[in-house]
Order: C-alpha cells, then structure tokens, then sequence
C-alpha cells in the first residue's frame, strides 16, 4: 500500500511539471496509454537493475520509471 501511495505522488509531482520533463507531465496523466511502469524500491543500484532489466524482459513495457 505504501508503494502506491509513493507512485500516485509521483505521478502528481510529473503531473505540475516538477519533473521540468514534457514527456513526463504529459504521460503522467495516462501512464498506462504510454505503458509507463512505475515501482518503488530501495535506493539499491542491484534491485534499480534489476526492476530494469526485468522491464525491458516485458514486451508490453516501453518506459520505467524507479524510484528509490
């Protein structure tokens, strides 16, 4: 439940521009339209990369978004 509430903060905080990133505000209002996955996880290079690579693993993903 935690993870969530961090992603729907995220998503808000692209959503204001704060990210200073178009595509990002502008995903952010439709993640899923632009098959944006968001995941949370320990600020821990091994599990970014491995959130990575099991992103590019799925052909129904196109963009990641971790944040640690």
């Amino acid at each position: 439940m935690l993870n969530q509430s961090v992603i729907k903060t995220q998503l808000e905080f692209y959503k204001r521009g704060g990210a200073g990133c178009l595509f990002a505000a502008h995903a952010a209002n439709n993640p899923n339209k632009y098959e944006w996955r968001l995941s949370v996880c320990e600020a821990d290079t091994e599990k970014i990369e491995v959130l990575i690579q099991e992103a590019i693993t799925l052909p129904a993903v196109s963009t990641q978004s971790a944040q640690g």
